[in-house]
């Protein structure tokens, strides 16, 4: 994200959703978009939901291979 342009936490949120749906941590979701990692570290320890929508985000990933693999496996 660019320098010296204010973004809210919604569009933070939103530029890092994609990285998270990868399974990327935090760390690495904000090396990703360029973002401080503090600032998100900060939000999340202040705001329970936004942590489990972030889990939840870096869970989808595995949760659909899941789904994969015992439907290849039930069909043989």
């Amino acid at each position: 994200m660019a320098q010296g342009i204010e973004w809210s936490q919604q569009e933070v949120i939103e530029a890092l959703e994609p990285y998270f749906k990868l399974g990327c941590s935090v760390n690495k979701a904000c090396k990703y978009a360029g973002i401080a990692q503090s600032t998100v570290q900060t939000w999340v320890s202040a705001d329970e939901e936004l942590r489990l929508k972030i889990e939840a985000w870096q869970n989808e990933l595995n949760e659909k291979a899941r789904k994969i693999w015992a439907k290849q496996l039930e069909d043989g």
